[in-house]
């Protein structure tokens, strides 16, 4: 990897990189991840749609910081990350095939030769989802509780 000239001048202006800011200033950064600059219509959907995506946006986020600590950590750390990662991933169902971790993305044949050799293939993306889902690195800092009617409670049978 190489930091692009546009990338420094990033650098020194002293704000927080985001996707966000990289998808509404640099169109080559739209062709990097593959993401079309498209405003969804938000006027139609539910609360709960509302609510998803936000979330979705909101991991997505952390997955992004997740990652850019992971690669500014040393290799020893990124061992005894892949350690507890393990031991939260050991309950059921347990994974009895053999486990590939980087914070790099995997080609296409290195894809196919794992599938035949069962070898689970997780990279940078993939890592970040499981520390995630498995508490792993991350703090919880609010949760919300989404209710419904209980139609059993107003049952009078």
């Amino acid at each position: 990897m190489q930091l692009t000239e546009t990338g420094k001048q990033i650098l020194t202006e002293g704000i927080k990189i985001t996707d966000e800011l990289l998808l509404e200033r640099f169109p080559e950064y739209v062709k990097f991840r593959g993401k079309k600059i498209t405003e969804p219509d938000i006027s139609k959907d539910t609360p709960q749609e509302l609510f998803d995506r936000s979330y979705q946006e909101i991991t997505a986020e952390l997955s992004d910081e997740l990652l850019t600590a992971i690669l500014n950590m040393s290799p020893e750390f990124f061992e005894r990350l892949v350690v507890k990662l393990m031991g939260a991933l050991a309950g059921p169902p347990k994974i009895e095939k053999g486990l590939y971790i980087t914070t790099a993305k995997f080609s296409k044949e290195a894809k196919n030769y794992a599938d035949a050799q069962h070898i689970i293939l997780v990279d940078g993306k993939k890592l970040t989802e499981l520390m995630i889902e498995f508490d792993v690195g991350v703090s919880t800092q609010k949760i919300y509780k989404i209710k419904r009617v209980d139609n059993d409670f107003f049952n009078e049978q």
